[in-house]
């Protein structure tokens, strides 16, 4: 079952959307965008991280 997360879930204002296989891969390729797209969020990586997790795992249950 595909999963996804968009940057609006983790209250950033992007439309910016990643559909995958597994939690896993889809944070990885968020928190790429995110590093790449939200520089201005640089010191926020952490926490933005953390919410994304929390997300995916959500999703999975």
């Amino acid at each position: 079952m595909d999963t996804s997360i968009g940057c609006k879930e983790l209250g950033l204002s992007c439309d910016f959307v990643i559909v995958g296989e597994t939690g896993e891969n889809v944070i990885e390729a968020l928190m790429r965008h995110v590093k790449e797209e939200h520089t201005d969020d640089w010191f926020e990586i952490e926490e933005i991280y953390q919410v994304a997790c929390t997300v995916a795992r959500t999703k999975a249950a």
